[in-house]
């Protein structure tokens, strides 16, 4: 009996210190957060799957959305660095 009136003098103990050390904010509104800026880079993965013995492909597209290059990426260059498909896209 000694044991659960410790066990739950212990519980709402430490509920109040919680309460105050929180500084009584239970109820205490959501703060926005600033607007978000707009991701630079877009991708758009592809892939063939392939039949009839041909190897299967699979690769991707990288947009800068700030410069408006495009990169094309082909997954079998696994060292490799992405090459420049187009200058500028609109």
């Amino acid at each position: 009996m000694k044991s659960t009136h410790l066990a739950a003098g212990a519980l709402l103990s430490g509920l109040a210190i919680g309460f105050v050390a929180g500084n009584g904010g239970i109820d205490r509104a959501a703060l926005a957060q600033g607007a978000a800026q707009s991701a630079r880079f877009q991708i758009s993965a592809w892939s063939n799957p392939g039949s009839a013995g041909n190897k299967p492909e699979r690769g991707c597209y990288i947009l800068d959305t700030v410069t408006g290059e495009l990169w094309h990426k082909l997954g079998t260059e696994y060292d490799g660095q992405p090459k420049k498909a187009a200058e500028k896209v609109r």
